[in-house]
This record gives structure tokens, C-alpha cells and sequence, in this order.
């Protein structure tokens, strides 16, 4: 089973199966689980894998020859360029059936020129052989892909078939995943911590707690995931040291722009430019208020970090290095993470509702089919999610995980925050860790369309 990737299985079926030759562009983040699912997907089918390096075409075509003469076939390629390689590849397996041709990290191939990319047209179109060919040309680089690749390409990029993104897994797919190893608060940690990359989670021991995790991948010198978060930032960006001061100050709490330029001392021009750099790169969001007539009210231009393995390095390694390096994992963990943790796993629990419930209307079970959703962020509050369907039929959605029982006055907020943003909430769901105080329950049971979740009963 491919966890939570069921749909992006079926998407890459359906082009196996269709006649002819194809080409899909398969693209997601380090760690979002490309590589297990291609793994499933080419099982017990003829197949090529091949994993580029950085690197002139020379040297590619000549690894790439190496590894297809490893196979033990008679044959042998010597001093080959991508046409002689390509041909190789499709004469090689049993022509019987349709060959998947994978091309992972492809992108630094096409960086050097176009002699591969017109390679892949050529098999394609038959240049070698009449076999069907399906190619999958996957990379981790988000940004070049949605923003530089097709120039690079030129008109070879109206050969591609498909695009498939692999997005981060959602809450549900990490509590399936370690649910009987973990509770939900610490699967509420876990998330907090390593987001929905499942390459992150293959890291876990789950015969140990949550703070021995986090000792061990982040506190030890040159742990796992702490060498993986920076190198989400300086593998992909040069000038680390701009970056890295502006997603301090982000960890720190400094959203808008005119925060940050005061705190960083670089001018606002070269911020946008740097911030815009790390959001092509998914590391960092520009947060755009769910748009209502309220919009005197919503706060604008605030940016936070979205990649959940860079923002705990940024808001709880980064500040402390020195400690870092003199401390045991131990005690850097009761000095600097301990007492911080649940605030830092509060910020995330907005998002987790939120996924409950636009999973909710994917199945049919909420009052109405919302066609658009989103956060509304306030000068003076905000509420977690407010959707609303062709007609304006309208819910928002309060959560609440810090205090364990959620009060009045939190859903008293939560009214005055819609009337801020001018909505008129035709249902209002409330969310709290494990329940609701008196007033919130009396209210729930007079008016059907207020709806009490206490979230720990969801994952029992």
C-alpha cells in the first residue's frame, strides 16, 4: 500500500495503460515519498531507473552507460552521448510490454542544453524502435520546475502528457502511519515537527518518545533531520547567510515585511526578492486572507515559514547553536524545547482541523459543497477556516489546543473575529484538544448549527 498516495498511483496507471508513448513531469519536495512510490508503481514491469547527477552530458551519458553495462547484458556501450544510450535502454528489456523509463534529479540534465531532453522526444516518436515508452521525469527542485522548465525545454516541453505534484500528506496519513506507536498529542508533535514528507518519518524510532526523537535527529551533533533542514535551505540557495537571517527572524515572530527590514537591516527590495526566492522553493508562504468585505480588517503582506522541518530548526536550533554544541541532547531539550513545544504544536493545529474538514466535504459530510476555503488572519484575531460555497452558504471554524478544554470567551472571539471579516457564519465548527466548558456545550445543544469536536475522540 502507498500510503496517502492512492490517487497519484492511479494518475500514473492511467497513463501506463493508455496507448502510445508518453511523457509525465513528476515533481514534489525531498522526503515527499517520489522514489517509494515509483518503486511500487514499476514493480514486476520492465523498467529503467536512473538517477541523475550534477554534471556535464558527457559525464552523465558516460554513468548512465556504466550502470546499463553493470546489468550483465552482452552488449556494451562505449563512449556513448544521450542518442546512443536511449537507444540501448529501448532494445534492452523484452519489448513485450511498455517500458517505464524514470529519469530522477532529471533536471540536471536539462540544465546543460537540450541534447537529453530531444533524446526523450526521440523515443518517443519511435526514432529507435516501435515499442510504447513511458517516461517519467521526476525532480525534487519546485521551483525550477514550475518557473524555469519549460523555457529551458523550448517546444520540446508540448511533448509532456501529464504534470503530477506530490504535495505534503496531511495529519491523518502521519496518524495512520504511527498510530500504534504514538497517541495523538505526540502524532500532533511529530506533525508539528517533520510536517507530511514521509521521507522524514522513516527517521522515527518508534519504540521511543517524541523527546527522545527529537534528541536524537536534532540535538546530537550532526543528527539526521537537523542536517536535513539545513540543507533544504543551502542546498538549493546560494547566499545561505541573507537566508538564514530572514527565516530567523521569521521563526522569531517577524511576519511582515516592514518587520523584517527593520530586524534584518536589508532593504524591503531585496527581502521581497529573497522571500520570493524561498516561497518558489515552498520553504516559506505569503499568507492571503480568505477574502470577505471585511477587508479593512484582514492583516496584509504577512509571511510565515511553511516547510515544518526548517521552522523548528530556525525557531529552536538556530538562536542556540553555541548551547548546542557544549550541552547534551538532554539538556538543550529541557532549556530551550521542553516548555516551548506545546506553543509550537498549537500553531499548527488550525492547519490539522482545517484538513479534517475539507476532507469532511470531499466525502459529501458537511451541510453544503464548498467550492473555496482558506484562513482569515485579523488585525485583532483570526479564525482557522472559513469556507463557503457557490450560494455564500458560510461556516468558519475557532481551534483551541493550548488549554485542553476550550471557554466561552474563545468562541465569543471567534464571533467578533467574523464580524470583523463581515461574515455571517451559517454553521460554526469549534474545535478543542478534549472538550468544551459548560456555556459552549449549553449553546451547542440549543443551536444545531454549532458544532463541538473534541479532537482526541477523532483518533481513537
Amino acid at each position: 500500500m502507498v500510503l496517502g498516495r492512492e490517487t497519484q498511483r492511479d494518475y500514473l496507471e492511467q497513463f501506463y495503460n493508455r496507448s502510445g508513448s508518453q511523457l509525465i513531469v513528476m515533481y514534489g519536495a525531498k522526503g515527499a515519498g517520489k522514489t517509494y512510490l515509483l518503486k511500487e508503481f514499476m514493480k514486476n514491469r520492465q523498467c529503467c531507473y536512473y538517477q541523475a547527477r550534477s554534471c556535464s552530458d558527457k559525464e552523465q551519458a558516460y554513468l548512465w552507460s556504466r550502470e546499463l553495462n553493470e546489468s550483465g547484458t552482452e552488449e556494451k556501450l562505449k563512449n556513448p552521448d544521450y542518442d546512443a544510450v536511449a537507444e540501448y535502454v529501448i532494445r534492452k528489456e523484452d519489448a513485450a510490454d511498455k517500458l517505464i523509463l524514470v529519469i530522477d534529479e532529471f533536471q540536471h540534465m536539462v540544465k546543460n542544453g537540450r541534447d537529453f531532453i530531444q533524446s526523450m522526444v526521440k523515443l518517443l516518436h519511435h526514432s529507435w524502435s516501435k515499442r510504447e515508452v513511458l517516461i517519467i521525469l521526476c525532480s525534487s527542485c519546485i521551483g525550477w520546475v514550475e518557473n524555469s522548465m519549460v523555457t529551458r525545454m523550448g517546444e520540446a516541453a508540448f511533448e509532456i502528457s501529464g504534470f503530477l505534484k506530490l504535495k505534503e500528506l496531511g495529519f491523518a496519513e502521519l496518524y495512520r502511519y504511527f498510530q500504534d506507536s504514538f497517541d495523538v498529542d505526540e502524532c500532533a508533535g511529530l506533525y508539528s515537527v517533520l510536517g507530511g514528507n514521509p521521507g522524514c518519518w522513516k527517521w522515527i524510532d518508534t519504540s521511543k518518545s517524541l523527546k527522545d526523537n527529537i534528541c536524537e535527529l536534532f540535538l546530537q551533533q550532526d543528527g539526521a533531520l537537523e542536517r536535513a533542514a539545513r540543507e533544504q535551505v543551502e542546498s538549493q540557495l546560494r547566499e545561505a547567510n541573507v537566508y538564514h537571517t530572514i527565516l530567523a527572524a521569521l521563526a522569531a515572530g517577524s511576519q511582515k515585511l516592514n518587520d523584517l527590514y527593520h530586524d534584518t537591516g536589508f532593504s524591503r527590495a531585496k527581502i521581497s526578492v529573497y522571500l520570493k526566492n524561498l516561497m518558489e522553493l515552498e520553504i516559506v508562504e505569503k499568507i492571503f486572507s480568505f477574502d470577505t468585505e471585511g477587508r479593512e480588517n484582514t492583516q496584509k503582506g504577512v509571511y510565515r515559514i511553511n516547510n515544518h522541518l526548517v521552522r523548528f530548526y530556525f525557531r529552536f536550533l538556530y538562536p542556540h547553536l553555541s548551547a548546542l554544541a557544549i550541552l547534551t541532547p538532554e539538556e538543550y531539550y529541557e532549556k530551550y524545547v521542553q516548555s516551548e513545544l506545546p506553543g509550537y504544536v498549537a500553531e499548527f493545529f488550525g492547519k490539522i482541523c482545517s484538513q479534517y474538514l475539507e476532507q469532511e466535504n470531499q466525502q459529501g459530510r458537511l451541510a453544503a459543497d464548498f467550492v473555496k476555503s482558506g484562513e482569515w488572519v485579523g488585525k485583532m484575531g483570526s479564525l482557522d477556516f472559513v469556507a463557503q460555497d457557490e450560494a455564500g452558504y458560510t461556516i468558519i471554524c475557532g481551534c483551541s489546543y493550548e488549554e485542553p478544554v476550550m471557554d466561552y470567551m474563545k468562541y465569543a472571539g471567534y464571533m467578533e473575529c467574523a464580524k470583523s471579516a463581515k461574515l455571517k457564519p451559517d454553521e460554526v465548527y469549534l474545535f478543542a484538544r478534549e472538550g468544551f466548558d459548560e456555556k459552549i456545550c449549553a449553546l451547542a445543544n440549543e443551536n444545531e448549527r454549532v458544532h463541538t469536536i473534541a479532537w482526541r475522540n477523532l483518533y481513537i
